[in-house]
Formats: C-alpha cells, sequence, structure tokens
C-alpha cells in the first residue's frame, strides 16, 4: 500500500490547512476578545438602519482593566460600526466573521466612560455592557464623537 502524497495534492492539502488555521485563529480571538460572549445576549440577525462607520478600530477584552497590554484584542480597521437611536450594531470584515457574529447592543445596556494610558496619549473610549460587566471594548475618541453626533446623546462635554 503506497501512501505517498505526490505534488498534485499539495495545493488542495495546503488550502485546506491553511483555511483550518484561519478559522481555528478566529475562533479563539473571538473568544478572547469576549465577542463570543456578547454574541450569546446580542446576536444580530437582521439588518439595522442606522449611520454607518466602516473600516473602524476597536479593541475588547474579557477583563476591563486590560486598556493596555496582552489581554486584549485590537480589530484594526476592520469594524463597521452602524449607530442609530436604538444602539449600536457591531460587525466584521467577512474574512474574519469565523466566530464573529454581528452584534445589537442597546444603548440603555451600554456604560461609556474617557481613558488615557498616558498623558500625551490619545483619549480612548471604554464601552462596557450592563449585562456582560467583564467585557469592555475601547474607540478612539473621534468615532465616539461621530456616534455621539448621530444618536444626539452628550456623553460627555469633552468629547468631540
Amino acid at each position: 500500500m503506497n501512501l505517498n502524497i505526490g505534488p498534485e495534492w499539495y495545493t488542495p492539502l495546503f488550502i485546506l490547512f491553511f483555511a483550518g488555521m484561519w478559522a481555528l485563529v478566529c475562533g479563539i480571538l473571538s473568544v478572547w476578545s469576549g465577542w463570543r460572549q456578547l454574541a450569546i445576549r446580542y446576536h444580530c440577525r437582521e439588518q439595522i438602519t442606522g449611520t454607518s462607520f466602516g473600516l473602524q478600530s476597536a479593541a475588547m477584552s474579557l477583563r476591563p482593566d486590560a486598556f493596555f497590554g496582552l489581554y486584549r484584542v485590537s480589530y484594526g480597521s476592520g469594524l463597521r460600526f452602524i449607530a442609530n437611536e436604538d444602539g449600536i450594531r457591531l460587525s466584521i470584515l467577512f474574512l474574519f466573521r469565523v466566530g464573529h457574529p454581528p452584534l445589537f447592543i442597546p444603548w440603555s445596556e451600554i456604560l461609556v466612560s474617557r481613558e488615557r494610558l498616558f498623558r500625551f496619549f490619545p483619549e480612548y473610549i471604554r464601552f462596557t455592557f450592563s449585562e456582560e460587566p467583564p467585557i469592555a471594548m475601547w474607540v478612539r475618541r473621534r468615532l465616539a464623537a461621530k456616534i455621539q453626533q448621530v444618536i444626539g446623546q452628550d456623553w460627555f462635554q469633552e468629547v468631540g
């Protein structure tokens, strides 16, 4: 019995291996960031109308004290935020969607605060969720100001 795999199988096997590793890493990141836990409560199956902010950055962590460090997952320019008066919808680019279903979180369950690592570093806005307390998400101040403008809510005077 000959078990040698010829060169004609190298490409399909590599594609299968790569796709499997990609899915595994995306799944691990969804658990590590807290996205998977948020999806249990806030999974959004329908389209939401509102103002869309595409290709945005954010960081998420299961540890709200992890503003800087190994415990957070950074979604650099891979997120889409859709804001309306009811809440915010989060989705990730198609290539990274494994383990990251779209979320819709009502404003009534979002707590907002400001954070700055050091005096001369940029200020970030932290969203925490009243029904999922250990999870935090950090967005840039400029994005938070745009969202505030769309929903007509003033979280703090200085943002904007």
